[in-house]
Parts: structure tokens; C-alpha cells; sequence
């Protein structure tokens, strides 16, 4: 059950995200018009809404079941080493029993597997673009005395499921010997006891600092770029619908597979990548670039096409558009891919936790290196390093989730 709810907790704001994101879009008109009729607001949502909203439904659906299936890091802590996925056995056979004839066949079977899935949320899914769309502009309705239904089980979830664990992190973080006290946070400079990690949490932090950095700038580069190209009108139809979903696939790839990959293939020969701590954040490029791909690309298409025709008249070059019109139009998009890419990196687990070695380690592999190691100063570094990681998340979500004037 912990890991189910664990699960609820990971994927409950991406159908939040993905549904509400086409019900806001909705008119008032069909619904008022079933009002009118005597219709009531159950047999409107029924008839009317429910069929609107079936192709996100099913999406969100989809997708949720993909990032169960490749959920690593929740099955591998909670599941105590009795509960296994696909992923922790990938994981055990590679790293532990050095098995790389398993391995290799749980890889091809993860991959159909998720490949599958994904096809399956594209096809379904109006466009892949529309999953993390920006709807904080458009119109809301308001909640009314039959909302009860909808609105009880929400803050249910809420308090239940997403508001305790994280309360309850941060306030133990702050206790070590039945008192208040910092001792968990000062021992973020050890190396745990007796001598657990490689590296302390406080550098392992500026190592997730440092690769969230260099993701969230090679993401934002790369995504805005290939989101410009698709754009453009002498891009072809079918042309945008491969380059679409070739820049799409990496979110259904697993990230233990992804990171299995980049093991297996630069660890030597002509491109030793394995060696170096830029391995990271480029497998966590990798797997963000969608994302900001899926913000920029429905922003740019929504740019008014009179627009660029009058500055393409007034004798305006395709950069200078790009700089004095595109550009500050899709800037509250880039302003949130930003955010949720170094979100994804800060948190990042199965590939890191396959490339990130010695004194490159980042948070999150600290992290479960601690919970996996007896004494109580262990888990007081534990709390504290979730504690740490919390906060982070919560000053880039401040930071990136400012809105512009």
C-alpha cells in the first residue's frame, strides 16, 4: 500500500494537469445549453463534460501507467527488498549480480513495454503538446454547492497523501534525541557513519546544483530550438509529425534503461563518457528536452500569424522576429519548462543512480545510500538531506513559478 500511495502522491498533479488543462478549455455554451433543457449538472457532466474530456482522461490514464511502470526509485526504497519491478530488477542483476544476459533481456522487455505505452498516450492524446500545456490565463469556473463530490475526495488526497509526508519529513528533520535541534543539518559536511558515503551531502548537493544547472541550459537551448524549427512554415507536415515524435520518445524510455545505456556504451572506447560528471546532466538532458518541447511548441503556435506577417513586412529578419515578437510571447512558457526541468534534474534517480559514482554522487543517490545504512546518524542525515532537497524544490518552484506582468 506505501507504494502505491507513494505512487497517487508522484501522479496525482499530472491528471490534475492533464484533464484540467482541456476542461478549462471547455465553453460554457454546450453546458448552459443542456441546462436550459432541464438537464441536471450530474447528467450534464455525464452527457456533456465526461465525453469532452475522454481523449485527456484516457492520456493522463496512459501516462500515469507509464511512469508506474518505470517507477524506480519509490518500488526500490519502499519495497524493502521483497516488492520488485521491472526497473529494480534491471537495476539488481546489472550492478549487483553482474548477470548482463538478464539484464539484457528485462531491458528489451521494459522498453517494448513502455514504447508501447507511449505510442498508445500519442495516439490517444489530442497532441503530446497538450499534457503540460500553461492554463493559468484562461477562463475558471467557479465552485458551486454541487461541487461537494468533486471537491471532498481532492482535499482528501491533499491532506492524506501529499501534505503529510512532506510535513512530516521536514518536522523530524529538526529532531535528534527526542528534542529540536539542527545536529541532523550539521552532520550534512560527514560522511555518514562510520563512513557510509564517498562524498558528504552538503557537495553531493552542489553536484544536483551543478547538473541542474547545465540540464536546465542545454534542455531550454535544445527544446527551444527544435520547437522554433517545427514551427517554421517551411517545415512540412510530416516532416513535424516524425521530427515530433522522434523529440518525444525519450519520455517513454525508461531512465534505468537510458541510464543502463549510457553505462554500456561510453564507458570506454573512443568516447569514455562514463568518466566524466558531464554523463549526468546530459542523460538528464535527454530526458527533459520533451518537456520543454512540449511548453515552447503550443506557445509559439499560438502566436497570432498577423503578427509576424507585419513584421515580416515591415522588412524585419526571422531573428529579429524571433527576438522583438516570439520571444517575449512564449517567455512565461520558458520561464516554466525551466522550472520543471531543473525540478526533474534536482530529483532525478534511476539514471544517476547508474552514472553517478564516487565523489560525483548527487542528492537523491546520497540520499537512498543513507536510508540503506544502519544508525540513528544516518537517518538524521537522511531527514535532513530530504529536508534539504524539499526546500530546493520549493525556491525553484518560487522562483520559476513567479508570473510575469
Amino acid at each position: 500500500m506505501a507504494i502505491i500511495a507513494a505512487q497517487v502522491f508522484m501522479n496525482y498533479c499530472l491528471v490534475v494537469r492533464t484533464v484540467g488543462n482541456v476542461w478549462v478549455t471547455l465553453g460554457p455554451d454546450t453546458e448552459d445549453a443542456a441546462a436550459l433543457d432541464g438537464a441536471s449538472r450530474f447528467r450534464t457532466f455525464a452527457w456533456v463534460t465526461l465525453p469532452s474530456l475522454r481523449t485527456a482522461i484516457i492520456s493522463s490514464t496512459l501516462l500515469v501507467f507509464l511512469y508506474c511502470v518505470t517507477s524506480f526509485g519509490i518500488v526500490l526504497v519502499l519495497g524493502g527488498g521483497t516488492v520488485h519491478s521491472i526497473e529494480t530488477e534491471i537495476y539488481v542483476q546489472a550492478l549487483q549480480n553482474l548477470d548482463l544476459h538478464k539484464t539484457a533481456i528485462l531491458t528489451v522487455l521494459q522498453t517494448a513495454l513502455t514504447i508501447t505505452t507511449f505510442t498508445l498516450a500519442y495516439r490517444f492524446g489530442t497532441s503530446s503538446h497538450e499534457v503540460l500545456a500553461d492554463y493559468a490565463n484562461l477562463q475558471r469556473k467557479k465552485l458551486h454547492g454541487g461541487d461537494w463530490l468533486v471537491v471532498v475526495p481532492t482535499v482528501l488526497v491533499v491532506g492524506l497523501l501529499i501534505l503529510p509526508p512532506l510535513a512530516s519529513v521536514l518536522s523530524k528533520a529538526f529532531i535528534a534525541d527526542n528534542s529540536w535541534s539542527w545536529a541532523n543539518f550539521s552532520h550534512l559536511t560527514s560522511y555518514g557513519a562510520p563512513n557510509a558515503l564517498n562524498v558528504t551531502v552538503a557537495q553531493a548537493a552542489l553536484n544536483s546544483l551543478r547538473n541542474a544547472t547545465l540540464t536546465t541550459t542545454c534542455a531550454m537551448a535544445l527544446g527551444t530550438r527544435v520547437s522554433y524549427l517545427l514551427n517554421r512554415n517551411n517545415t512540412s507536415p510530416r516532416a513535424r509529425y516524425w521530427f515530433d515524435i522522434l523529440f518525444q520518445l525519450p519520455v517513454g524510455i525508461s531512465t534505468v534503461v537510458l541510464g543502463l545505456g549510457y553505462l554500456v556504451t561510453f564507458s570506454d572506447g573512443f568516447f569514455p563518457l562514463r568518466s566524466s560528471w558531464l554523463v549526468v546532466p546530459l542523460a538528464q538532458t535527454l530526458i527533459a528536452t520533451p518537456l520543454v518541447i512540449r511548453f515552447v511548441y503550443p506557445a509559439l503556435t499560438s502566436i497570432d500569424a498577423r503578427l509576424l506577417e507585419m513584421a515580416s513586412t515591415e522588412g524585419a529578419t526571422p531573428e529579429q522576429i524571433w527576438r522583438y515578437v516570439q520571444l517575449p510571447s512564449v517567455a512565461p512558457a520558458l520561464q516554466t519548462a525551466a522550472g520543471y526541468v531543473a525540478l526533474i534534474s534536482l530529483g532525478e534517480f534511476g539514471a544517476a543512480n547508474f552514472l553517478a559514482y564516487g565523489n560525483q554522487a548527487t542528492l537523491p543517490t546520497v540520499l537512498y545510500q543513507l536510508i540503506s545504512r544502519p544508525g540513528s546518524q544516518n537517518y538524521g542525515m537522511a531527514l535532513a538531506a530530504s529536508a534539504l532537497l524539499i526546500m530546493t524544490s520549493a525556491v525553484v518552484v518560487a522562483t520559476f513559478g513567479r508570473r510575469r506582468n
